[in-house]
């Protein structure tokens, strides 16, 4: 084992989804497309052993990260539990001042991709998307209990993520961090070749030279 926290973004919203990950050690949740508190408080309590949520107590793995008896076990884990909530349309946008008062809120993520088609753009980097952006970093930055997690593209974008307050950067999403690794190797394989190619021009001599 490893000390290193692990977060699962689930793909649907599910009470046993959850608990499964859990118990197989994972620190905490990343759930997506939360819009209201109610919904936000629901999730919550998937994480949280009763009295404090709804999660059944059993033999699991991540018992072991903690000391004391079975009840004192189980109510730290309560207590570290990261719960994160990708508020990622506009609906949510209008609820997350709400959303983040909810008690076991540990983190924002903001996501760029939902809102800009409901906004109607067709880039991420759009103006009505960054300000909208923009204005619910803000929103986050002012609850200073409260993480935020941005979501960078390139490296050039990390100092404005840092700016607007993000304690957290995702870089990149799988298929474009796979692209771009693609992209790299096949260019230093082409220039290795062409360099090797011109190498090789440049000190061969000329057949008629070499016959004098």
């Amino acid at each position: 084992m490893c000390d290193t926290p692990a977060l699962v973004r689930i793909g649907e919203k599910s009470a046993n989804l959850v608990a499964r990950m859990l118990d197989a050690g994972a620190a905490g949740i990343i759930f997506p497309h939360v819009r209201t508190a109610d919904e936000a408080r629901e999730l919550v309590s998937w994480c949280r052993y009763k009295p404090l949520g709804i999660r059944g107590s059993g033999l699991a793995r991540e018992a072991l990260r903690h000391q004391g008896n079975e009840y004192q076990r189980r109510q730290q884990a309560s207590a570290d539990v990261v719960c994160i909530m990708i508020v990622e349309d506009l609906e949510g946008s209008r609820n997350l001042a709400e959303i983040i008062a909810v008690e076991g809120v540990t983190s924002i993520a903001i996501g760029p991709g939902d809102l800009a088609m409901e906004i109607g753009a067709d880039r991420w980097d759009d103006p009505r998307v960054t300000q909208k952006l923009g204005e619910m970093a803000a929103i986050v930055r002012n609850h200073k209990n409260v993480g935020l997690l941005r979501l960078c593209l390139e490296k050039s974008e990390i100092p404005d993520l840092v700016a607007s307050g993000a304690n957290m950067i995702i870089l990149n999403h799988d298929a474009h961090l796979i692209k771009i690794m693609y992209k790299d190797m096949f260019g230093d394989m082409a220039n290795a070749v062409q360099s090797h190619l011109v190498h090789t021009a440049a000190t061969e001599a000329p057949i008629g030279n070499s016959l004098g």
